[in-house]
């Protein structure tokens, strides 16, 4: 899925490229000091998204990050979106130390896994939940986690 995020003070535009939008949007939002909207998310391949950061080039300010010009944002208003739902109910976090935080992340990357995957193991080893929404996609009816 290719979405087009953007920045509410600087109103840069993100375009991106990811197999799980709601959790590289969470990605974002936790890493950024700003505030992030979802404009539009299209049915799209890395191939597809390079070819858009060619397209948009000259409003390019950094890595990703583009100038909401008027060709970019007539471009995104004109697109045909899939349905998103932008809900936060499915983010579970766990109390992990800053200093293993980075390390955890990097493994996921080199295991190609998520860090969500890797939620029933943390909760074996005693990690703390300090934060989990009761969304039934996430809970069977007793309570306990839904491991995928």
């Amino acid at each position: 899925m290719i979405y087009f995020i953007q920045a509410s003070k600087s109103r840069l535009i993100k375009i991106g490229c990811t197999s799980n939008v709601r959790e590289r949007v969470w990605d974002i939002r936790r890493s950024s000091p700003e505030d992030i909207n979802i404009l539009k998310i299209i049915r799209g391949s890395f191939k597809d998204e390079t070819e858009l950061h060619k397209k948009f080039k000259s409003l390019n300010e950094y890595s990703e990050w583009y100038s909401p010009g008027k060709d970019l944002l007539d471009f995104i208003e004109k697109l045909e979106g899939v349905p998103y739902d932008d809900s936060p109910s499915k983010i579970i976090r766990f109390e992990i130390p800053d200093e293993l935080h980075r390390d955890i992340k990097l493994y996921c990357i080199d295991n190609n896994i998520t860090m969500r995957s890797l939620m029933p193991e943390l909760i074996d080893k005693g990690w703390k939940v300090v934060e989990a929404i009761n969304d039934d996609t996430l809970y069977n009816d007793d309570g306990t986690p839904k491991i995928s």
